[in-house]
């Protein structure tokens, strides 16, 4: 009896496993990105003393990078967010054990302009990271499965690096961050320079011009998302498909921006919607899945708007 148990768990677990695996989102398939792992990391952060480097974490299933920050005497790694343009938000996962005040109620919204959920701001009474202190800080608290399908803690923002140059390397699980600009010079090989627009709108983001299928278009760059999506206008809408895991294109499509060139097969794809006041279509949003293969500085010191994609 138990033999014929043990037959039929394991004849269910097959069958669970191939549903997961029938998944829309289990088709998506990079190429060409493996080349654009940094082979010089070491000459990258010799570029910054001992005290400018801060070790990440990645313990999180979504592949996001997390920065550790004490609140008080708790501490919790919060995802560092390109696409965040607050200051710090915390979630109600640990809520609980932070000291706050309430300052307001509001909504924290989508790219598209759309109520994502609802959003407390709050004032933090002391909070510190990257070598940094914050007395009643202004912050956030929205609730976890607003932006979220697991509990996650928190996120930091670009608005924390302005005027400044930081490094992130996924492979080295490393950050970097300094007041004056990137020694250029000190580089060697094929690192490529690209200069990132300037988006009122989004004084943080970060926005390239680039191709999607030889279609001029805008790229963004996004770490707090841990996949990437193409703009659904830009591909054939009858070779769209759909199931729980979200819609798909059911082809490849070439992404370029710089000299960086690489394919996606069957990527996630949305109608991607920002107000940038620029006459070229939104073509990508580059989450994690793509950004793990790059080691890259972002340089706005002084008049730079830059970013560099190590080689």
């Amino acid at each position: 009896m138990n033999k014929l148990r043990n037959i039929i768990t394991l004849f269910i677990c097959i069958i669970a496993l191939n549903v997961q695996a029938q998944y829309l989102r289990d088709n998506t398939k990079y190429h060409n990105l493996q080349k654009y792992k940094s082979q010089n990391d070491s000459l990258v952060f010799s570029c910054y003393s001992d005290d400018q480097i801060y070790p990440l974490t990645l313990h999180s299933t979504f592949n996001i990078p997390e920065i550790n920050v004490e609140f008080g005497q708790s501490q919790f790694p919060l995802f560092l967010d390109f696409g965040n343009s607050d200051n710090i938000t915390i979630t109600n996962n640990i809520a609980d054990y932070i000291d706050f005040i309430v300052a307001d109620t509001g909504y924290t919204y989508t790219p598209e302009g759309k109520i994502r959920g609802i959003r407390i701001d709050i004032v933090l009474e002391s909070i510190a990271f990257l070598d940094k202190e914050y007395e009643h800080h202004k912050g956030a608290l929205i609730n976890w499965n607003v932006f979220s399908t697991e509990p996650t803690n928190g996120i930091v923002g670009l608005n924390y690096f302005q005027n400044q140059c930081i490094t992130l390397s996924y492979k080295e699980k490393l950050l970097a961050v300094s007041e004056s600009p990137f020694p250029i010079d000190s580089l060697t090989g094929s690192s490529d320079f690209l200069n990132l627009l300037t988006i009122p709108q989004h004084p943080y983001g970060l926005f390239l011009e680039g191709f999607v299928n030889n279609t001029e278009a805008l790229i963004y760059l996004d770490s707090g998302k841990n996949y990437s999506e193409i703009n659904r206008t830009l591909v054939p809408d009858n070779l769209i498909v759909s199931d729980k895991s979200g819609s798909f294109y059911n082809g490849a499509v070439t992404i370029s921006f710089g000299d960086v060139c690489f394919d996606i097969y069957y990527p996630r794809v949305k109608t991607l919607q920002r107000n940038t006041n620029s006459e070229l279509p939104m073509g990508i949003d580059i989450g994690s899945d793509i950004l793990k293969h790059f080691t890259i500085t972002i340089d706005r010191t002084e008049n730079r708007n830059l970013i560099i994609f190590h080689k």
